[in-house]
């Protein structure tokens, strides 16, 4: 999927590979945390893992406050990180494929 994202979003910046990178690493990780907190939900939801007196839906009612502010500060973060820390790796290991595959 990031391959994907990635050669679509180099497509669309004419070949800018760090803005390329940026982008993808910041939508996959955002599109991660989508599904993460969309299975956590369900399990809260269906009672797995609880007893029926310690049922999160039935002891507070903001429980979906919670995890709506706990998905937004998780995913801000994480797309920060993803972006400030993943960016200039794979950009490091992009030049050192390309170096490597162009002297053979």
């Amino acid at each position: 999927m990031y391959v994907f994202i990635y050669n679509r979003l180099k497509k669309i910046f004419k070949d800018k590979e760090i803005l390329s990178l940026g982008v993808s690493f910041a939508i996959c990780t955002f599109l991660h945390t989508i599904m993460v907190v969309f299975v956590l939900y369900l399990v809260g939801k269906s009672g797995f893992f609880f007893y029926s007196s310690g049922h999160p839906y039935t002891i507070d009612s903001n429980i979906l406050k919670f995890m709506l502010s706990c998905f937004t500060i998780n995913s801000l973060i994480e797309v920060l990180l993803a972006i400030f820390v993943g960016t200039p790796i794979a950009y490091a290991l992009n030049k050192i494929m390309n170096s490597v595959v162009s002297e053979k």
